[in-house]
């Protein structure tokens, strides 16, 4: 090949011209001035993070925010006595350093899926194994570590986002003026 033709080939792939001058099995790499990237859109359901640290260990939960945008969320939109991701998107989870202790109950160490099964006056929170689920559409309860029943209480306040929060020993959960504190201490 010439070195004017071998130039004129260069120049027009690097213009963006010349893919039809490449052999077929010729992979075409994208000029970094072709790449596009879309804005960033804004999820409805923004990710959030709660977390406590103490001598004896740090739990971290990691969830999307749903809001009420004016709904009726938990027993219409959530309805009662079905699984829930505890959130939107994908499943929550939560990660401890230690082992947790919710009453006589013990979770051991590790990363879980939380799932909750919400009720007018109680909620089963599920601890699974499964981690990186979309959902609950493929949770299976024979990855559960623990399940946990805490009564439901009415807030003063009223979250328009899901929100999950450490205070004092308790993870709280809260939507709207519905809350429920689940007490939470490491295992001695």
């Amino acid at each position: 090949m010439s070195t004017l033709f071998r130039s004129l080939v260069l120049c027009c792939l690097l213009t963006g011209f010349g893919e039809s001058l490449l052999a077929q099995d010729a992979v075409i790499l994208p000029r970094p001035d072709r790449i596009t990237t879309a804005a960033p859109v804004a999820k409805k359901s923004p990710m959030n993070s709660a977390s406590m640290l103490t001598e004896d260990g740090y739990i971290r939960i990691v969830y999307s925010q749903p809001m009420l945008r004016g709904r009726q969320m938990l027993g219409d939109q959530v309805p009662f006595g079905k699984i829930w991701r505890l959130g939107a998107n994908e499943a929550t989870e939560l990660f401890t350093t230690a082992d947790l202790q919710f009453g006589e109950n013990v979770l051991p160490a590790g990363a879980y899926s939380v799932f909750a099964i919400p009720a007018e006056d109680n909620w089963t929170l599920i601890f699974n194994r499964g981690l990186g689920q979309w959902g609950a559409y493929n949770y299976e309860e024979d990855q559960d570590a623990l399940r946990v029943m805490v009564p439901v209480t009415k807030s003063d306040n009223s979250y328009e986002a899901f929100t999950a929060f450490f205070q004092g020993n308790a993870l709280n959960l809260a939507w709207g003026t519905t809350l429920v504190a689940v007490p939470v201490s490491f295992k001695e």
